[in-house]
C-alpha cells in the first residue's frame, strides 16, 4: 500500500514543504529511506520502530520504502520522526483518517513514543500557513513558537499515542488558544543602566548618538574607564522591536534552536557579546549544517566585541561585508544560505597592551609594541566605525560625585564653545544637543544620575523623525541612507559643507568615511531638532571621527 504525509524542512532561514511517501510491499524485510536523508533522518527508522512497538503495534515483516520528496533537497533534522511513523502506519493499512489531508506534521519521537521539540518550527508553521494547510501538529514544547503563525490552527501533542488517537477519532487534540504576545518584553528593565556609569559625559553623548541613528561605535581607553558598562547600557536605550522585526528575529532564533532565550527579559533588543576566542564560523555562521552565527543572533540589536584587539584579525575582517550589506551569504555545495545580519556594532579596546597609551607617565609599552597592538585592527575595519571615542580614566572626584552630591573638580575634555555638550545650539539649546524641552531639563550628556529611560525618550523621538522621513524608502535609520540619497535627506548649511570639505583632506577621509560622517551629522541634527545639518552638528560628528583616527595617525 501507499501513503503520503506532509511535513517541512528548514533551508537557511526559509522552510520547504516535504512529502513523506511510504510504500509497503512483499519482499525481503527491509526499511529503506531515500530522498537525500542526513544521518539523523536515517536513524528515524529505529526510533519509529521502537516507539510503535511500545504502543503495541507489531508490524509484519515487509519491504518498507520511505521517500522524502522533493529528492533534490538535503533533509536534515529530527522533525521527520512523526510524519515517517504516520506514513508507515498508513502504508500498512493501520491508519486511515480524513484528517491526514490538510495537516502538516513535525516532531521528534523518543523510544517510548514521547514527542520532543525541534528546531525551526516557526518557519515551518509560516510556510504551512502560506501553502494553505489548515492545521499543524507539533510537539507541546514548540506550541508557543508555532503559535506565532496566527492564521493556522496549531495542535500540540505530548505523545505519539495522542496523535494517533486524534487521527482515529478516539481522542482529541485541543488547539492552542494562546493570545498573540510580544516575543521580547517591551518594558523590560535593562540589565545595565546609564545611571550606574559615573562621569564620562562625552561617552554618554556618543552612545546616545549611536543609538539614535544605529551607528557603529568604537571605544578606546584604559581598563576600568566604563567602556563595557556603557556598551551594555546601550541596549536599554534602544526603542522596542516592531511586530515585523520580532517575527524576523524569532525566525532566526527558531532555526538556531534558541527560541527560549527570547522569552527571558533583560532588554528589548538582542545583545550579543561573544568571547574574543570565537571562531569565524561561530561569528559569521556556517558549518557542515549551516547555522546562523552571532551576527545573525544580534539582528536588530547590538553586537558587542569587547577586547577588540584580542580577536583574531581574520575573524574581524569577515565582518566587513556584513556591515555593508546587512546580511551574510554562505555558499555551500548544497546551495546558498542567506541569513539577515542588520546589527549595530559596538566595540571596546585598550589603546595598548598595558592599556594606558598615550599617557606616557603610566604606559610602559615600547613604540613597537604599541604599533603592533593598534595594527591588529585594520584601517578598512576602522573605516566602518561611525563613531570612535577615547574614554579617559576617571578622576576620584567624578567617581565620588554621585555619592557626595558635589560637583566634580575636573571637567572632562569638552570644547569651550559648547558649555554643555559638543555641538550644542547656542542659546536656543543651552542645556544640551537634542534635549527635549522641559521633559529633559538635564543635559544630554549627562550627569551620572541620568537614567537610561530618560535617554531612551530622546532616542525614541529621533527614531520617529527618521521613520517619518524615510517612509517608503526601504530603510528606517540615518546609518542606512544610501550614498545616492544623502543630498536629498541630509541637507547641509553652507558653513557645514565648507567644514566637511576642509576636513576631507586634513583627516584623510575615504569616500566611505565621508558618507558615514554625513550620516552621523544627520543624527546629531535630529537630536537637536534641526531640519538641516548646521556647522555645530558637523563639528560634533567630526569630533567623534577624529578621535579614533588621531590615535592611529599618532602611532609612534
Amino acid at each position: 500500500m501507499y501513503s503520503i504525509i506532509n511535513t517541512a524542512v528548514i533551508r537557511g532561514m526559509n522552510s520547504v514543504i516535504v512529502q513523506v511517501e511510504a510504500d509497503v510491499c512483499d519482499g525481503l524485510p527491509a526499511f529503506e529511506m531515500v530522498g537525500v536523508p542526513a544521518s539523523e533522518v536515517r536513524e528515524a527508522k529505529e526510533r519509529v520502530r521502537a516507539a510503535l512497538r511500545c504502543l503495541g503495534y507489531r508490524l509484519p515483516p515487509k519491504k518498507v520504502t520511505v521517500n522524502l520528496c522533493p529528492a533534490d533537497i538535503p533533509k536534515r533534522g529530527t522533525g521527520f520522526d512523526l510524519p515517517i511513523a504516520l506514513a508507515v502506519l498508513a502504508a500498512y493499512g493501520l491508519l486511515e483518517s480524513p484528517r491526514l489531508a490538510g495537516t502538516l506534521f513535525a516532531g521528534e519521537i523518543t523510544l517510548r513514543g514521547r514527542l520532543q521539540g525541534i528546531r525551526g518550527i516557526l518557519p515551518m508553521a509560516l510556510e504551512a500557513q502560506r501553502a494553505g494547510f489548515l492545521r499543524m501538529v507539533v510537539p507541546a514544547d514548540n506550541v508557543q513558537e508555532a503559535g506565532l503563525a496566527q492564521k493556522i490552527t496549531v495542535l500540540p501533542a505530548e505523545e505519539l499515542g495522542q496523535v494517533l488517537g486524534w487521527l482515529k477519532g478516539e481522542g482529541s487534540l485541543s488547539p492552542w488558544q494562546g493570545e498573540a504576545r510580544t516575543i521580547i518584553e517591551e518594558n523590560a528593565r535593562p540589565e545595565t543602566d546609564f545611571a550606574e556609569l559615573k562621569g564620562q559625559k562625552l561617552l554618554r553623548k556618543a552612545c546616545e548618538v549611536a543609538a539614535a541613528g544605529r551607528h557603529n561605535l568604537l571605544m578606546s581607553g584604559p581598563p576600568g574607564s566604563g567602556k563595557t558598562m556603557a556598551a551594555r547600557a546601550i541596549a536599554g536605550i534602544l526603542p522596542g522591536l516592531g511586530e515585523e522585526e520580532q517575527m524576523e528575529l524569532a525566525g532566526i532564533y527558531s532555526v538556531s534552536g534558541m527560541f527560549g532565550q527570547l522569552k527571558q527579559g533583560g532588554s528589548c533588543r538582542p545583545f550579543r557579546s561573544p568571547h574574543y576566542s570565537i571562531t569565524r564560523t561561530a561569528l559569521i555562521g556556517g558549518g557542515k549544517i549551516p547555522q546562523p552565527g552571532e551576527i545573525s543572533l544580534a539582528h536588530k540589536g547590538v553586537l558587542f566585541l569587547d577586547e577588540l584587539t584580542e580577536f583574531q584579525r581574520p575573524v574581524l575582517e569577515q565582518l566587513r561585508q556584513p556591515l555593508e550589506e546587512r546580511e551574510v551569504r554562505l555558499v555551500r555545495l548544497g546551495g546558498t544560505y542567506t541569513y539577515p545580519a542588520d546589527f549595530m556594532l559596538v566595540a571596546a579596546m585598550n589603546p595598548c597592551s598595558c592599556g594606558y597609551y598615550p599617557d606616557r607617565n603610566r604606559c610602559s609599552c615600547s613604540p613597537t609594541q604599541i604599533r603592533q597592538h593598534l595594527q591588529k585592527v585594520s584601517r578598512p575595519f576602522l573605516d566602518r566605525m561611525d563613531l570612535t571615542v577615547e574614554v579617559p580614566r576617571l578622576s576620584v572626584e567624578e567617581l565620588t560625585h554621585s555619592y557626595t552630591g558635589e560637583a566634580p573638580g575636573r571637567k572632562q575634555a569638552m570644547p569651550e564653545e559648547a558649555s554643555c555638550a559638543v555641538g550644542a545650539m547656542p542659546e536656543e539649546a543651552s542645556c544640551a544637543v537634542g534635549a527635549m524641552p522641559e521633559e529633559a531639563s538635564c543635559t544630554v550628556g549627562a550627569m551620572p544620575e541620568e537614567a537610561s529611560c530618560t535617554i531612551r525618550a530622546r532616542v525614541e523621538v529621533a527614531h520617529r523623525l527618521q521613520r517619518d522621513r524615510y517612509q517608503g524608502e526601504g530603510f528606517l535609520y540615518n546609518s542606512r541612507v544610501p550614498s545616492g540619497l544623502l543630498e536629498q535627506y541630509c541637507p547641509m548649511e553652507p558653513k557645514a559643507r565648507r567644514l566637511l570639505g576642509l576636513s576631507y583632506d586634513s583627516l584623510g577621509l575615504t569616500a566611505r568615511s565621508y558618507h558615514r560622517l554625513i550620516r552621523v551629522a544627520r543624527t546629531v541634527a535630529d537630536l537637536a531638532r534641526s531640519e538641516t545639518i548646521g556647522e555645530e552638528h558637523m563639528m560634533e560628528a567630526l569630533l567623534y571621527r577624529s578621535m579614533g583616527d588621531g590615535l592611529w595617525r599618532g602611532l609612534p
